[in-house]
């Protein structure tokens, strides 16, 4: 463990993505304190909107805010590896997240996109994982953001 560190282990992200305490290391520590975005993250991570988490319905901190509900740290670390290899993982509460990746499945409950659309214009299906049973959808740009919010709020 290096010195500085706090001994908690980063949330992954999905494949191809930067861990943030990794960005952080390269950079220096003090590089993204200077602003005051560590503040506003982890501010941002725990308030949570003092709802359940929308895939597994405990109340845990630290949480992600969403349009429809929060997004808890187990559920990031679940809904990440379903997104890595794509096959089905349990929530804390037991419900099944699967990878969604058909163009007319729900909107994600976060961002509201189905799709993405590159440089050029060109539309291509956003990779999905969603929850059945609580009937919640995120994709995986959110949940890369969700992890990265609750790396600085771990950070303390």
């Amino acid at each position: 463990m290096s010195p500085g560190s706090t001994g908690r282990t980063a949330i992954g992200r999905a494949p191809g993505g930067r861990v943030a305490w990794q960005e952080e290391a390269r950079r220096g520590p003090d590089s993204r304190r200077a602003g005051g975005e560590t503040e506003e993250a982890a501010v941002t991570a725990t308030n949570g909107a003092g709802g359940p988490c929308r895939f597994c319905g405990r109340q845990r901190d630290p949480r992600v805010p969403g349009r429809n509900g929060p997004i808890c740290v187990d559920c990031v670390r679940a809904g990440l590896r379903v997104v890595r290899d794509g096959a089905d993982r349990e929530s804390g509460a037991g419900d099944v997240l699967a990878a969604v990746t058909s163009p007319l499945a729900a909107v994600c409950d976060f961002c509201g996109r189905r799709e993405r659309r590159t440089f050029l214009g060109l539309r291509r299906p956003l990779l999905r994982v969603d929850c059945a049973a609580r009937d919640a959808v995120i994709c995986v740009d959110c949940l890369d953001h969700a992890g990265d919010v609750l790396n600085v709020a771990l950070r303390g």
